[in-house]
């Protein structure tokens, strides 16, 4: 049930969903505007309009009374057992719903000073499919803070939070008709990535890395599903046989956990077994902070790749796949105007 009284917010874990991994593996709501000095003392919202102006001198008042507005929400207007949804970008597909559970913070990660609130969050993130169209599209909003505007928005996401659906979508489930007419409406690039997800599930999507690879030139050989892969799924090189450097190893994995470091670092020492001289780790689900620092040490010979590094290899290869797979995948080019983004 929903707790009387308490709101409900959408914080956006960032462009690319840089803040996400954080966010969920320390129980935390966490913002970017890493810019903007400890927000602790300001208790009003012309006290935040100076730190912002202070932080981003160079940017006009409108960008910087936005940026105001919503740091004001996250450290003032947000309170304690308020319900927050994040849309997933390193978990496409999904939105983590959780709960409020402190005040505003200032706390290091990585050695760096950042902004945030702790929080409990679902054990399971929900699917976007179980929330309907109009609250969807308020969570879907470009501000990083903001309220969604759809009715009943407090309530219902403290029911998702409960019960992982939203009332709307459950209150029509024995009605296929209806059902359908929740089925969620998203975003080109969201839709896109959900239909890779679903068409290319456990070992489906290690054959559209490889034919990515084949498609920027490398011979691949994958290893197949019932045989032991030694952390290795597929292997790429260049030359007629694929005998010439760069010798790639990949890890493919298409789950709903970020990948942790333990699990990176394996790969890494997959390479010598192989005769490797990079790897490349391709998680849907993104990688913790952990991971990623990981893999920033071994930059010249590690890449990781996210959910979207797959759907841009997809899209700027997508001529030379071959065609079953473009029949998998079926699109066409559309342009359309870039959105600041203000994180």
């Amino acid at each position: 049930m929903a707790e009387q009284g308490h709101q409900a917010w959408t914080v956006r874990g960032g462009a690319e969903g840089q803040c996400e991994p954080d966010s969920l593996e320390r129980g935390i709501v966490l913002l970017g505007f890493n810019d903007i000095p400890d927000l602790s003392p300001a208790a009003d919202r012309e006290a935040i309009r100076e730190l912002v102006r202070f932080g981003r001198p160079n940017h006009n008042e409108h960008h910087r009374n936005n940026v105001s507005s919503q740091l004001f929400a996250f450290k003032c207007r947000m309170a304690t057992g308020d319900v927050v949804a994040m849309p997933l970008k390193s978990i496409p597909g999904f939105v983590a719903v959780g709960r409020v559970r402190s005040k505003y913070q200032r706390i290091e990660i990585d050695g760096e000073m950042r902004h945030a609130r702790q929080a409990e969050w679902r054990e399971s993130h929900v699917e976007r499919s179980k929330i309907a169209p109009d609250l969807l599209a308020s969570i879907d909003a470009r501000q990083t803070v903001s309220q969604p505007r759809a009715e009943n928005s407090n309530q219902r996401l403290a029911e998702i939070y409960a019960h992982g659906v939203d009332p709307l979508i459950a209150a029509n489930a024995a009605d296929p008709d209806d059902v359908n007419s929740y089925i969620v409406a998203q975003d080109p690039e969201e839709e896109i990535l959900e239909h890779l997800r679903t068409q290319f599930p456990g070992h489906e999507m290690e054959r559209l890395v490889a034919a990515i690879l084949e498609a920027e030139g490398y011979v691949t050989l994958q290893t197949p599903p019932a045989r032991p892969d030694q952390g290795v799924d597929v292997l790429a090189g260049h030359g007629p046989m694929g005998f010439d450097p760069p010798r790639i190893c990949v890890q493919v994995k298409n789950t709903v956990s970020p990948i942790d470091a333990p699990t990176v670092q394996q790969l890494h020492g997959a390479m010598t077994t192989f005769s490797a001289d990079q790897s490349l780790f391709v998680s849907w689900s993104g990688y913790t902070s952990a991971a990623e620092s990981e893999a920033r040490r071994d930059f010249f010979t590690m890449w990781l790749w996210k959910a979207r590094d797959v759907l841009d290899a997809v899209c700027r290869n997508y001529d030379k796949l071959p065609s079953d797979i473009r029949a998998e995948i079926p699109l066409k080019q559309v342009w359309t105007l870039v959105q600041d983004d203000d994180l």
